[in-house]
């Protein structure tokens, strides 16, 4: 994984704090929870990770992102773990 500036993904800097990006090989651009499913398609047994990119699992996946991005720091609080820092 490589931190680019936010030109280089193509959104506005406010976009690009406010949520997780990926770049696939051919340059096709992935945000949000369809950026965290296509890295989680990269693992060892991911291919399964694509039934999230379904239509009906799509709003699923996407409200968890939303869910664990709008509470990154009480999660980090309960799991001991170092808070993403985002602007």
């Amino acid at each position: 994984m490589q931190a680019v500036a936010p030109e280089a993904v193509g959104v506005s800097e406010g976009r690009y704090w406010a949520s997780a990006h990926y770049t696939d090989a051919s340059g096709r651009q992935f945000h949000g929870g369809a950026s965290v499913t296509r890295v989680l398609r990269l693992l060892p047994g991911g291919r399964l990770f694509a039934v999230l990119d379904l239509p009906g699992l799509r709003y699923v996946r996407d409200a968890a992102y939303g869910l664990v991005a709008r509470n990154r720091g009480r999660i980090s609080r309960l799991t001991g773990l170092s808070e993403c820092r985002v602007r």
